[in-house]
């Protein structure tokens, strides 16, 4: 249900596995511990070294440096990012809510899941010829800092930090929010009988968390 897997390098470090089929979404994560909700149990407390389950079902407090999964992307450099699945991704000034830019080829993977970092959003991108791919807007202005074809990076943005986008489809891609270039991705490829799913990624400074779903979700 989460797997780890170091930052640097990509090598496997860890998984906790459930007893059945599950979603597993991955609310927070520090140095010292993962916080993880499962749709069908008790929420999860694991130790980021081991995967050990430290608790179950508990409201252990979570730090306030801790990396956390992003529902909205608000403010960023004093833009308002505003956009969705079927929505136009708008930049609008944050005192006045005047509009800056629009980009109506990029879209968030779902409407409550964003990658923002480094003065930039990271989105899925549909050109008018229909391919797709990954793209980078930078948030001041709406201008393109980067894109990928789907062919050549075939996942979509889920998370980012201040240097690195993590990106998810069969695989895990961890890619440079500066340039959009590969650190590195996993070489699974996709998964038998359709599953389980990458379902989510956070980090913290050595270790980049995933969790998978076995159970289809809004849309699939």
């Amino acid at each position: 249900m989460v797997a780890a897997f170091d930052l640097a390098s990509g090598a496997f470090l860890w998984a906790a596995c459930a007893p059945d089929r599950d979603m597993v979404l991955l609310d927070a994560a520090s140095a010292d511990a993962v916080w993880a909700t499962r749709i069908d149990g008790p929420s999860l407390l694991l130790d980021a070294r081991t995967g050990n389950v430290l608790e179950e079902g508990g409201a252990s407090a979570i730090p306030a440096d801790a990396d956390r999964a992003m529902s909205a992307p608000g403010v960023v450099d004093g833009v308002l990012i505003s956009g969705g699945q079927d929505d136009t991704l708008v930049g609008r000034d944050a005192a006045t809510r005047t509009v800056l830019w629009s980009r109506a080829d990029g879209h968030p993977y779902y409407d409550n899941v964003w990658a923002v970092g480094d003065g930039a959003v990271y989105v899925d991108s549909w050109g008018a010829d229909l391919t797709s791919g990954i793209a980078a807007y930078e948030a001041a202005t709406g201008d393109e800092r980067w894109r990928l074809a789907y062919d050549d990076v075939p996942a979509s943005p889920w998370h980012a930090t201040d240097d690195r986008v993590f990106a998810l489809g069969s695989d895990l891609w961890v890619l440079s929010t500066d340039d959009g270039s590969v650190y590195w991705s996993t070489p699974y490829g996709d998964a038998a009988m359709g599953g389980p799913r990458l379902f989510g990624a956070l980090a913290n400074d050595t270790t980049v968390f995933v969790s998978f779903t076995m159970v289809a979700s809004g849309g699939d």
